[in-house]
């Protein structure tokens, strides 16, 4: 197992990078107070970029890439950032666990090492646990954050709260036989999402793979974050895509918590929403770039 793992790692390492059409993807590394994070980044392959920048902030236990297509769409006239969190993917790991201040200041640093803030703000988009990282990141720095696109937003009231903790703060134990490996290879690979490829449920498993003993570590950090507190602290527009999967009464129920929240209700998208969806969520980005409202 260990040299699976091993090689797995290496392969991931490299690759180079890829064009997808009009994008061009780029894999680098930032400096931060946990060690190095990876970021993917993908970017117009040709000509200037022409809308605000975003960054993208993933799903526990998924690295960045798990917004691959997504940024393949978005990525057509705009910068798109994905990175992996510290201990996650390929950065990093913390020496413990962090709370979401934790890992919003983590998402900061790579936007500081990048060059943005203030003039050059971003545009966030989170999803599930991202949704919340993003919340904390737009609380703590309004000089890097413009705007908030947020989806599955796992909200829960303080007694629901703990018993989320209790049922997913919970440590893996790493074994040595397969066996161990067979509920996330069901979760991403077998039981995946219509329309989702195999090899995209591939990747996701490799993801969970790279650091799984620790993946309980981001959910510490959002089922002890007082969401009901730091919500109404958002100055900057929030544009909550509520797609109908595990999370939709929870997102619908944290939208009225924002000073200044849209809410669209996708019922069409479900699970792996980010795959069979990206082109229907980079239209409703760009609609309420203009102003406008995309047919539902």
């Amino acid at each position: 197992m260990r040299d699976l793992l091993i090689l797995l790692s290496i392969t991931l390492l490299a690759l180079p990078c890829a064009h997808a059409g009009d994008v061009t993807f780029r894999r680098d590394y930032v400096d931060g107070n946990h060690g190095q994070i990876h970021v993917l980044t993908a970017s117009p392959a040709e000509g200037a970029a022409t809308q605000t920048p975003m960054i993208c902030l993933s799903p526990n236990p998924m690295a960045g890439r798990y917004y691959r297509l997504f940024m393949n769409e978005l990525g057509k006239d705009r910068v798109v950032i994905a990175p992996d969190y510290p201990g996650l993917g390929q950065s990093d790991a913390p020496s413990r666990m962090m709370d979401l201040a934790g890992y919003a200041d983590s998402m900061a640093e790579v936007l500081d090492a990048l060059g943005y803030g203030d003039a050059d703000k971003v545009d966030v988009c989170g999803y599930h646990t991202g949704a919340m990282v993003a919340v904390e990141l737009a609380v703590r720095r309004p000089d890097l954050v413009r705007k908030l696109v947020i989806a599955g937003i796992p909200y829960y009231e303080a007694d629901e709260r703990k018993q989320m903790y209790e049922e997913n703060v919970v440590a893996k134990e790493l074994k040595d036989d397969f066996d161990s490996l067979r509920g996330s290879w069901e979760f991403t690979v077998t039981t995946r999402q219509e329309g989702v490829s195999i090899e995209r449920g591939y990747d996701n498993f490799v993801d969970i793979l790279l650091q799984r003993y620790i993946t309980h570590w981001p959910y510490h950090a959002v089922f002890t974050y007082p969401a009901e507190e730091q919500a109404p602290k958002v100055t900057q527009p929030v544009l909550i895509l509520n797609t109908h999967g595990s999370l939709e009464k929870e997102t619908r129920a944290m939208a009225p918590l924002f000073p200044d929240a849209t809410l669209i209700e996708i019922p069409e998208l479900h699970h792996g929403v980010f795959d069979v969806g990206a082109e229907r969520l980079a239209v409703l980005v760009r609609a309420s770039e203009d102003g406008k409202q995309a047919d539902r």
